[in-house]
Parts: structure tokens; C-alpha cells; sequence
């Protein structure tokens, strides 16, 4: 009668904890969606900005301000945008990765049904320890006893954490 309790219930949409980890996923899906949009627009607007103008008089260079407030003739303009080209670059690559980092987060969270931090640290300690959640103290005990052999064959002394450990066996006969 306790293994059928101990069964896990199927989940369903509707469960609150299900609809928190859902929401996760859409909230990072509708930021991926707007962040995708924003780079479109912003991609277009300098596809669209770098073809030439018809029917635009050549005969004179443009007239552009100098750093000391006289108009002078061109200026190199890769030079002043490069760098704000470069930073909205960033930033646009900075929003994506954060809204897929949600929505992966979202994803994830609902896979493996984590609700919340200890949820996650419950679920790392059965995936590092077994079911019981606790470090198996015997084969601790036999891996500190593997590495103390290895470093005893390679020529290394063993001060630190070795002796207190063979001083706790010593105590516990």
C-alpha cells in the first residue's frame, strides 16, 4: 500500500506548480519574441540607411561639424559610428542570450519539475548520493584511503586532511 503512495500523480496544466514553472517559459518566450523583433528592426533600419538615396545631388561634399564647432568638409563617418554600431551590437546580442537564458530556464524548470531552489538542491543531492540524499560515509572512507595510496606512491607527504582523518579512525576503534 506505500508503493502505490509513493508513486508520482501525473502532472497536469492546470496545477499551480506546473502553471509557475509554465509561466517561466512563456515570459522568457514573449522577451525572446520582442528581443527577436527589436533585432530585426534594428537590422533593417541599417540595411535600409546604407542604400544610396537616387536622384541626390553629388556636387558637393556634404557639409559636417568638426569636433571644434566649424563646418568643414566630409568626415570619415565609419569612424564616429563604428563605435555606436559596435555598442548597440553588444546590446542586442546581451538581450538575446538573457531571453533564451529565461526561457531555457523555464523550460528546464518544468522538465524536471523544479519549483524552486530547494526543489533543485533535493534533485542534485538524489542525482549525487541515491535516493536517501546522504553521502555514503563507507565509500568516502575507502575513496580517502585510495587517494592517501596514490599520493603516498607518488612521493607525496600527506599533512593536512589525511592525519585528522586517521586520527578520527584511531578515536572511533
Amino acid at each position: 500500500m506505500s508503493q502505490q503512495s509513493e508513486l508520482p500523480r501525473p502532472r497536469s496544466f492546470t496545477d499551480p506548480r506546473a502553471l509557475k514553472q509554465l509561466g517561466l517559459f512563456v515570459a522568457g518566450s514573449a522577451f525572446m519574441l520582442a528581443s527577436i523583433a527589436v533585432t530585426r528592426r534594428s537590422v533593417v533600419r541599417k540595411q535600409v540607411a546604407a542604400i544610396p538615396k537616387s536622384f541626390q545631388p553629388n556636387l558637393r561634399s556634404p557639409a559636417t561639424t568638426t569636433a571644434d564647432g566649424l563646418r568643414g568638409g566630409a568626415a570619415d563617418p565609419s569612424s564616429a559610428e563604428g563605435s555606436v554600431m559596435a555598442a548597440q551590437a553588444l546590446g542586442l546580442a546581451t538581450l538575446n542570450v538573457l531571453s533564451f537564458a529565461v526561457m531555457a530556464t523555464g523550460g528546464v524548470a518544468y522538465a524536471f519539475d523544479l519549483s524552486n531552489v530547494d526543489d533543485l538542491k533535493r534533485y542534485a543531492r538524489a542525482r549525487m548520493y541515491g535516493p536517501a540524499g546522504r553521502p555514503d560515509e563507507a565509500a568516502e572512507r575507502e575513496m580517502e584511503e585510495w587517494v592517501a595510496r596514490v599520493l603516498s606512491k607518488a612521493g607525496i607527504k600527506d599533512d593536512g586532511a589525511g592525519k585528522a582523518a586517521g586520527k578520527k579512525e584511531e578515536s572511533e576503534k
